[in-house]
């Protein structure tokens, strides 16, 4: 009876150990001095695709895929000779899903101090590297704020200051002189505020779109209109080729800002002399806008970022020296797709950017998407 006893405990524990084990979710194994797996959680089961009893008893070499062999093979060895080696590594497996990792290897010893196993843990910390990553991006974005804050807008007020402290001791035709490049700057300046402010109110919690049917077409004319004096200046040719009632359901304020940042940009990166084209398509349910210009072109890698979520961008300088922020694309992006659409952009076959806003007729879509 006592002997059956001590064996039902046994197994209880050696149940109460493997259920333990099991459910934790960190890989969790042992291997022997031979390098043979004495135990594994079912983690490694589901990870590489292999019952657990082909890996209890099997060799190490012959459970781990090649990606991982080769550099915790030398791991092992370390571990094997009593060393504690650490690891922190991006992992794809057979299936195709890939992870962060960080582990360690840990010797195990018998009571007359003899290693008798190595044992391994390993954490998947995918969640905490991309929350890592979006920390980096937004830190970066603060950085380049406070930089626009610091000097694109603080430049310009100085110059206006100082036009008015000599405004008395210079002639009025030198004053209208530097009246005029004031002006531009602070225009400059009061479009990248803008755009700063209205990132910080999409960074807002409980920040929303109102949509309602508008007419599209009318708030491009209005956009367009604030560009008339750089159009002029570059000799820049405009064709617009949209529906004058063309409409869709929109946020005024969003797509106003979309516009204002695309036809900027079209304008910055066009060469002077050249033809920026507008015009819209209606398709299905949707309806798109179309800017093209003829300039230099966005960078693809700019368009991967952008696509991938970036807050922000390296801002480029235009054709003739004009500087941005870096935000008004990203800012754009996020706009369109708050108001239940999608901003693409993609290079021009005739050389420049084409930047497409799909934007959507029937307001049940709009709040489905």
């Amino acid at each position: 009876d006592e002997i059956a006893k001590q064996r039902d405990d046994v197994f209880a524990n050696r149940k109460l150990i493997r259920d333990t084990i099991d459910n934790l979710p960190v890989y969790i194994s042992l291997i022997d001095m031979e390098g043979k797996y004495l135990l594994a959680n079912q983690l490694y089961c589901e990870t590489f695709n292999i019952p657990l009893h082909k890996i209890e008893g099997e060799n190490y070499t012959n459970v781990l895929p090649p990606e991982l062999l080769t550099t915790h093979s030398k791991l092992i060895d370390r571990g094997l000779k009593g060393e504690s080696p650490e690891f922190n590594e991006y992992t794809t497996f057979p299936d195709g899903s890939s992870m962060y990792s960080m582990g360690r290897y840990v010797p195990m010893y018998d009571d007359h101090n003899r290693q008798f196993a190595l044992a391994v843990y390993v954490v998947d910390v995918t969640q905490l590297k991309n929350t890592e990553s979006q920390l980096r991006t937004l830190n970066q974005t603060k950085s380049r704020l406070l930089s626009i804050i610091s000097h694109d807008i603080r430049g310009p007020l100085s110059s206006l200051k100082g036009l008015i402290a000599i405004s008395e001791q210079i002639t009025e035709s030198e004053f209208r002189k530097f009246v005029e490049n004031v002006d531009k700057q602070l225009t400059t300046v009061n479009f990248n505020l803008d755009n700063v402010l209205n990132w910080a109110k999409t960074q807002m919690q409980g920040f929303k779109v109102k949509l309602h049917l508008a007419n599209v077409t009318e708030i491009l004319m209005n956009s367009l209109k604030l560009f008339e004096p750089q159009l002029n200046e570059k000799g820049i040719k405009l064709t617009l080729d949209a529906d004058k009632k063309a409409t869709a359901f929109v946020d005024n304020n969003c797509l106003y800002l979309v516009f204002r940042n695309l036809i900027s940009n079209a304008i910055k990166f066009s060469f002077p002399k050249s033809e920026i084209t507008i015009r819209s398509i209606e398709k299905d349910d949707n309806l798109f806008i179309e800017i093209m210009d003829q300039g230099q072109g966005i960078p693809p890698e700019k368009i991967d970022e952008l696509d991938k979520g970036a807050q922000s961008v390296e801002s480029e300088v235009g054709t003739i020296g004009e500087s941005g922020t870096g935000l008004g694309l990203s800012l754009s992006l996020e706009m369109a797709k708050m108001m239940g659409g999608r901003l693409y952009l993609a290079p021009n076959p005739s050389g420049g950017t084409i930047a497409r806003i799909k934007l959507i007729k029937k307001k049940e879509k709009a709040m489905q998407d």
